[in-house]
């Protein structure tokens, strides 16, 4: 696909970002964890300044309004640092769903301290009993006159220690379930019954924490209803095919940069009296990286495009995310082994890729929930027109 000028520009902006202002506090990050919370509001700052922070926002609310091309570049040059830092880039967590399904008044006091960086957000969706199968949400909501009364569960709450608030998704009406039972809501985390529990130590995921979140007889009124009440499974899935398409440019991102690593190494690393880069047992691993990311980059921009022309790409997206996903791990462990026990070494940054891409395979839908959109589409419909 030939990029048009605006997107390579914006796509060599993010770059310039990525290498100037976030590769250089990568090792920070992976050693301590977290980076204190003046650095993290300064590159918050920086990147808000270069129009990066909220690319995915219309541009009223003070975005820049980019489709989901643009976005999965940037998610593509992203990529190529730590899972840390990808939230300083794309669209706010939550922005775009208040903007489409919210009040005026939601609008200015939400989504748009989310648009310029001075508020996040969370995801509440998550349950003991609620991953793929979001049908096991049991968190529930009970009108008790102009409030609404929330108890229950989320557990997997990444960043819950710095965002504000969060959207959570709690059945109004068991009956029902997903379809006419669920309803949204904007909970501040400063409301009494909000319960920050443990953290849940993760994989891989240096920087992001994940904790579990407790309601206990909180009530919040009911102008923080986010939509109708009944209808909040629009707004869960609403999001569902550009997310996918953002995981598969994160994949590419993060496999280029492996195949970097590792050829530079096969380059420059000698057994046997010759660069390892001369025997064809390495070549044909660095060829077969190379082909699966070349692969996997033309599905995921075929798809954007597609989905930005206002065509269905429900089976594309399934696509991207099954196989970039997987690409990715596949890509982590040749490049792991042509380092040999220096890709094992933490002085590298191919351990702790190598342990963070695995997550890619289960967020955003598991590969088996991919495989299972696109076969009932094949057996329904036929193979797909893709492009």
């Amino acid at each position: 696909m030939i990029i048009p000028g605006d997107l390579q520009d914006l796509r060599d902006l993010t770059r310039r970002f990525v290498q100037r202002e976030l590769l250089p506090l990568e090792q920070q990050l992976l050693d301590e964890d977290d980076l204190p919370e003046t650095v993290w509001r300064g590159l918050t700052e920086k990147s808000v300044g270069l129009g990066l922070y909220a690319l995915g926002v219309p541009e009223e609310f003070g975005g820049a309004g980019i489709g989901i091309l643009g976005q999965t570049l940037v998610a593509e040059e992203m990529g190529q640092v730590a899972v840390g830092f990808r939230h300083l880039a794309g669209a706010p967590v939550g922005a775009n769903s208040i903007i489409r399904f919210g009040t005026q008044w939601q609008r200015e006091t939400y989504a748009r301290p989310l648009t310029n960086g001075a508020q996040r957000c969370g995801w509440g969706a998550t349950e003991p009993g609620a991953g793929s199968d979001l049908g096991g949400i049991r968190t529930t909501a009970r009108r008790e006159g102009d409030c609404w009364v929330i108890d229950g569960a989320k557990h997997y709450m990444t960043g819950a220690d710095h965002y504000d608030f969060m959207i959570c998704f709690a059945l109004t009406d068991a009956a029902r379930g997903l379809h006419g039972g669920l309803t949204a809501f904007i909970l501040e985390k400063t409301l009494p019954g909000f319960q920050i529990g443990r953290r849940m130590r993760m994989m891989g995921r240096e920087g992001l924490h994940s904790y579990e979140i407790f309601f206990d007889e909180l009530r919040v009124p009911d102008a923080n209803r986010l939509g109708d009440v009944g209808a909040a499974y629009p707004i869960l899935m609403d999001q569902v095919h550009e997310m996918r398409l953002l995981m598969g440019g994160t994949c590419v991102g993060t496999a280029e940069r492996l195949l970097r690593l590792a050829a530079d190494h096969a380059r420059h690393r000698v057994q046997f009296g010759r660069p390892i880069g001369r025997f064809q047992a390495i070549q044909w691993m660095l060829a077969d990286s190379a082909i699966e990311i070349e692969a996997a980059r033309a599905l995921t921009l075929e798809a954007a495009a597609k989905l930005d022309a206002g065509q269905d790409a429900a089976v594309e997206t399934a696509m991207v995310k099954a196989f970039a996903s997987e690409m990715v791990g596949r890509v982590a462990d040749r490049s792991l082994q042509i380092h040999g026990g220096a890709g094992y070494c933490k002085d590298l940054p191919i351990e702790s890729i190598y342990r963070s891409v695995r997550l890619f395979r289960v967020a955003e839908g598991t590969t088996e929930i991919q495989r299972t959109i696109i076969a009932r589409s094949l057996l329904k419909h036929g193979p797909p027109v893709l492009f």
